[in-house]
């Protein structure tokens, strides 16, 4: 409807968390033809193989961090919903974000297991302080 709103908002963010999830562009050649990121991961999950979407540079070997992966994965795919009026709002995104992120220190091997509790996974954000 080329209506901007917080809904149109909703959808630019999801595609945002695509790209830090999947390490691939809106319009990525990989993609194939006539094929946008969104599509790809619906495509990924409806056939079951949504773990193929991770970037696994991104931690995605490590078993805890793939689940956490495969959660924002989730909420990217609820905020690209095709009707607006199925996205979320931002309070919703945030709160599932907040349910998502890590409960736990922990890095894992190459098996996906604790090796060490005493380190975070993820370092925390230099902007965290400002909110």
């Amino acid at each position: 409807s080329l209506k901007v709103d917080e809904k149109s908002d909703i959808y630019s963010f999801g595609v945002v968390l695509l790209e830090l999830v999947t390490g691939k562009k809106p319009l990525d050649p990989s993609l194939g033809e006539s094929t946008d990121l969104v599509e790809w991961v619906r495509e990924k999950i409806r056939s079951n193989r949504s773990k193929e979407a991770l970037d696994l540079d991104m931690g995605g070997q490590c078993q805890y961090v793939q689940e956490e992966m495969l959660l924002v994965l989730r909420i990217a795919l609820t905020c690209t919903a095709k009707l607006p009026k199925e996205r979320p709002s931002m309070r919703d995104v945030i709160t599932m974000l907040r349910q998502a992120k890590p409960r736990r220190k922990s890095v894992c091997n190459n098996n996906g297991y604790n090796t060490n509790i005493d380190k975070p996974i993820f370092s925390p954000s230099p902007v965290a302080g400002l909110l």
